[in-house]
């Protein structure tokens, strides 16, 4: 006897905002397709964390996508931002962190702030949403 498929989780999109901060102009259009699919409230992207901290002062996000790479510190001090909890809007948001292909050692660096994971760039479709809907 054999047990029946595990179904996959899948959140009303229609209720779900979702913060993307990345330089990366490509992965944020592939990332607001993606879920304009999935028909979710909204997916607000920026390149500026500082425009992204304005926008979670204002909308309530359950997750936010962090790009880092291994030279850049202004995403870094974002996530250090967004975990003071004496000033940030939202200091337990589910953070994921983007990193490209063999910059796997930023996401070390934000493993102090309390992130929810890390996605490596290029990834499917299947695996990115999955993981920001188990999240």
């Amino acid at each position: 006897m054999s047990a029946a498929p595990k179904k996959s989780f899948e959140p009303d999109w229609s209720r779900v905002r979702i913060v993307v901060v990345d330089h990366d102009d490509d992965f944020r259009l592939w990332t607001k397709s993606n879920f304009r699919k999935r028909q979710i409230a909204d997916v607000f992207s920026t390149t500026q964390h500082d425009d992204a901290l304005h926008f979670l002062c204002r909308t309530e996000a359950p997750i936010a996508l962090v790009a880092l790479t291994n030279t850049s510190r202004k995403n870094i001090e974002l996530l250090m931002k967004l975990r003071d909890t004496s000033s940030s809007p939202c200091p337990d948001l589910p953070i994921m962190v983007l990193v490209n292909k063999g910059e796997e050692m930023a996401a070390a660096k934000a493993a102090a702030f309390g992130i929810e994971g890390v996605l490596v760039k290029p990834i499917s479709e299947t695996e990115f949403v999955a993981k920001i809907a188990a999240t």
